[in-house]
């Protein structure tokens, strides 16, 4: 089993809700919560968790799963433009191994990630 490390994000009316209800896809599809921030808001006006899962999926497979997650959810392309997030859920730490290093090193990310 591999651990990684998601960060997820929404910046609407129900943000919490959003964040929460995107973890049961991920739980049926194997992922299981091994840790868990509480929500926090960012300075972008979203609100952020952490999360660190064991997955027996690889990499792709679970950046592929969070997408799915995101569209299941109502996100649409030209959402993230438009200024409206319900769920953004990203693959930070796979393996051990920092995947995303632009977020890695972001506040949203590190102030969640040191609460872990």
């Amino acid at each position: 089993m591999k651990k990684a490390i998601l960060c997820l994000g929404s910046n609407v009316a129900d943000a919490n809700q959003n964040i929460a209800r995107a973890l049961e896809p991920l739980k049926s599809q194997g992922c299981e919560v091994l840790k868990t921030t509480n929500d926090y808001p960012s300075a972008s006006g979203y609100s952020n968790r952490v999360v660190e899962v064991g997955t027996m999926l690889g990499h792709e497979e679970l950046k592929s799963l969070a997408k799915q997650i995101e569209i299941l959810e109502g996100r649409q392309p030209w959402m993230k433009e438009a200024g409206i997030v319900p769920i953004d859920i990203d693959v930070v730490m796979y393996g051990g191994a920092v995947v995303r290093p632009l977020d890695y090193v972001t506040p949203y990310f590190t102030e969640g990630y040191n609460k872990l």
